[in-house]
């Protein structure tokens, strides 16, 4: 039988105290009666100071029994506990935290959920919460949801904004919106993409598999320069695909709501990125056409880009999806408006055909030193939260913004050095 260390120490721990006790109890005090008839008078008053540690002894270790015995049978918890308010069946909650969760109806198809996190010790930091409107709903919503010191202290209820989507905490006199963060990756967190997957598609545990390889194989062959014709076509149309199917029935249902927008923009430029390097890498007709479409598309996606940060500069500049850059990174509004004007020039210039190679260079170096300043501080902060999704989020964000940039720059790259 294998016993593993820590096992070890709990075996110590629970039953070490125990067998000191009945040692000193059965051994010692045994003994010392055998020998008290034969003693002097001065040997007893030795022994009765003796018997005294002894006993002594034995409450203090009877204590540490007590004590071990009820540590390991009722350890020490801390809660932070509420309600989820404002939730319509069919929508339900989810997560793989250490969080319970029991629905309790209110009224008719109107329900709420009550919540409670126990923690070994005083747990701070985020905990994520998955929120599926419908059983055949592609879109899933991910918050994080905090857990703070003073929340160990009352209640913290939620209340689900069924008009925006958003999650409103309130604790005490403290109100903050928690949004709806993307998804995680393909491999790693399967659970989470596949809702994704259209409902009407068969096997769709094998297609969020797939993709996940299939965007590992294409990384691979560009990186390595091997048949990247194939992988840069293949890549561009598994990019359109996306849009058909996910992402352009998602602009159809929420036609108002600027991220469906930004997500279709975003995939077709990056269809593009992967047709110009397919086309970089051919000989023949089809060489030119493939540029040519992938450096419109890419184009678009600066010029409407360019234009989403002029509305929204708080935004983390780049991709302009909902995530704000953060208050302690100086100059974010100069930023996000600089980064927009930068987008409309090259945009324009690349949509035009007028000096692409320099415009799709300075705007594919701006974008890169993004990545590196402010997207690599906030990966860095967000790589230290005890969240995955947390980690997630700050990879999509870095990994997303630095394929933009590829993109662009590959226009650069396929362009001749004399336009």
């Amino acid at each position: 039988m294998n016993v593993s260390p820590e096992k070890w120490i709990d075996l110590l721990t629970l039953y070490g105290p125990m067998a000191l006790f009945v040692f000193m109890v059965f051994v010692l005090l045994g003994r010392a009666r055998a020998a008290a008839p034969g003693l002097s008078p001065a040997q007893r008053r030795v022994q009765v100071y003796a018997y005294v540690f002894v006993w002594l002894s034995i409450f203090v270790l009877a204590g540490m029994i007590v004590l071990s015995w009820w540590r390991i049978n009722f350890p020490s918890e801390y809660v932070v506990s509420g309600t989820i308010h404002n939730l319509k069946y069919p929508q339900m909650i989810t997560t793989d935290e250490q969080l319970f969760l029991h629905r309790r109806t209110v009224a008719g198809l109107d329900f709420e959920y009550e919540w409670r996190f126990i923690s070994a010790h005083r747990f701070t930091g985020t905990i994520e919460l998955l929120l599926q409107k419908r059983p055949s709903d592609v879109k899933v919503l991910s918050y994080q949801l905090p857990i703070r010191s003073e929340f160990y202290q009352g209640t913290v209820d939620i209340s689900f904004d069924q008009r925006n989507d958003k999650m409103v905490l309130r604790h005490e006199t403290q109100i903050e919106e928690l949004d709806p963060s993307p998804g995680a990756l393909h491999l790693s967190s399967v659970e989470f993409v596949l809702p994704l997957v259209p409902s009407y598609m068969p096997w769709r545990l094998f297609w969020a598999y797939f993709v996940g390889f299939a965007l590992l194989s294409a990384s691979l062959s560009i990186a390595t320069k091997i048949q990247v014709r194939w992988s840069g076509l293949l890549f561009g149309i598994m990019m359109l695909l996306f849009v058909a199917m996910i992402h352009i029935p998602r602009v159809l249902a929420s036609p108002r709501d600027r991220i469906p927008w930004v997500i279709v923009v975003r995939e077709m430029s990056f269809a593009g990125g992967g047709w110009i390097l397919a086309g970089n890498a051919m000989r023949g007709q089809g060489k030119s056409k493939l540029i040519t479409v992938g450096r419109v598309l890419i184009a678009i996606a600066a010029l409407f880009f360019g234009v989403e940060h002029f509305l929204h500069p708080a935004g983390c500049p780049g991709v302009p999806l909902e995530k704000l850059t953060p208050a302690w990174i100086p100059g974010r509004l100069l930023i996000g408006y600089l980064t927009g004007a930068i987008l409309l020039v090259a945009g324009a210039s690349i949509l035009l055909g007028k000096k692409t190679r320099m415009a799709a260079t300075y705007l594919g170096t701006w974008i890169v030193l993004l990545v590196l300043f402010p997207y690599g501080p906030i990966l860095i902060a967000q790589m230290s939260d005890p969240s995955t999704a947390v980690k997630v989020e700050g990879i999509n964000y870095f990994a997303d913004t630095l394929l933009f940039a590829g993109a662009i720059l590959a226009v650069a790259s396929a362009t001749p050095r004399t336009d």
